[in-house]
């Protein structure tokens, strides 16, 4: 928060402060500047908002999807990388991509695959599945099923059939963003 305070010419019982706020643990980060008047004789506060970056009205809409894979470093991965670039203006939906044994490190080949095309973030990291994140979600995407001590709900696909054959990432990107083009599409329709 960064506060400016300074006198009102016309009457020295009133402060007037910039404020800037930005929201925590936010993808979009979006930033809102008011105005703040305070009437220091009469206590009566008073805001108007006189600049915004980013509507926040687009940023309270914004809805959780889940990628998950077997060990949360590579299928997982590319999915909500891919979602992202693909997506990212278009729909207000944020990615989070797991495993249910997760590796503890991103796989070798999907850190090239994405840092060929800039998409790689060096500060992800596998993380693993919880229940919370199933619940979280609108919508979950499964590339390897569920543990037992992960409770079912109606918001899963399957999506069990794509696989790195012989070890062929780019294949494996083609299989899984040719599942995410189509499912942008009917997001952005919602």
């Amino acid at each position: 928060m960064l506060a400016d305070g300074y006198p009102d010419g016309t009457n020295p019982h009133i402060r007037r402060y910039t404020i800037l706020s930005r929201a925590k643990n936010s993808l979009f980060s979006p930033i809102c500047m008011c105005k703040l008047t305070i009437n220091l004789r009469h206590m009566k506060v008073s805001t108007a908002v006189i600049f915004m970056i980013i509507p926040l009205m687009a940023y309270s809409q914004t809805k959780k999807i889940l990628f998950v894979c077997e060990h949360g470093s590579a299928k997982s991965m590319i999915a909500a990388s891919y979602f992202n670039k693909l997506a990212k203006k278009n729909i207000p939906w944020d990615t989070v991509s797991r495993g249910i044994a997760p590796d503890s490190i991103v796989s070798f080949k999907t850190r090239q695959l994405l840092e060929k095309e800039y998409l790689f973030d060096p500060t992800l990291k596998p993380e693993l599945l919880t229940q919370e994140d199933v619940a979280e979600a609108e919508v979950a995407f499964l590339f390897y099923p569920l543990p037992a001590n992960i409770h079912q709900s109606n918001n899963l696909n399957y999506w069990l059939e794509i696989n790195a054959v012989n070890n062929d990432y780019q294949k494996l990107k083609d299989d899984i963003v040719a599942k995410i083009i189509p499912l942008i599409d009917s997001l952005s329709k919602q």
